[in-house]
């Protein structure tokens, strides 16, 4: 008989628990709706704050991308200038190399003219006939010295006689010694 009453204890046990099973069932879920709804709220809220960030961080990635270009692109210019004005200077230094090596031989055709003139000077001064050139310069130099007595400035003897200032200037000063 022991067993005939574990076995009514049995099932009155299975019983209660079907009763409760069906009552919690009933009653819908344990879950708090009011929590979920505020969590999902939440999650919302934080979705548009992750989406407005995104956004902002595009915008930024395009404004720093567009000064990336620019300055590059200012780069390039500045390069472009430099390889011009790189270009110039050689030019430059090549023309001014030759312009020396000119220089130079100029410098020589002078100086074997005064040679030469100082040679043919010497000659003249042996000889005593007198060299038209002489006569010529005299004749020139009276020309200044009597165009400088009329008041003539150097400018003005210089462009009447077709000469320069200089030479105008050195003829004048020769005959005041």
């Amino acid at each position: 008989m022991i067993n005939y009453g574990i076995f009514a204890i049995g099932i009155m046990m299975i019983i209660v628990a079907l009763f409760v099973i069906k009552k919690d069932t009933a009653q819908g879920p344990s879950v708090d709706l009011e929590k979920v709804k505020e969590e999902q709220r939440r999650l919302m809220e934080c979705i548009e704050i992750g989406e407005e960030i995104i956004q902002e961080v595009n915008q930024v990635g395009i404004h720093v991308i567009e000064k990336i270009d620019k300055k590059t692109q200012e780069l390039r210019n500045l390069m472009n200038k430099y390889e011009v004005r790189s270009l110039e200077i050689q030019q430059e230094a090549q023309i001014s190399k030759v312009f020396e090596e000119e220089k130079k031989d100029i410098e020589k055709e002078i100086e074997e003219e005064i040679k030469k003139q100082k040679n043919e000077a010497h000659r003249m001064e042996k000889s005593d006939n007198p060299p038209e050139k002489l006569i010529v310069e005299e004749d020139l130099s009276e020309k200044i010295l009597k165009l400088k007595a009329s008041g003539y400035t150097l400018s003005q003897i210089a462009r009447e006689l077709d000469k320069g200032i200089g030479e105008v200037q050195l003829i004048l000063q020769l005959k005041k010694r």
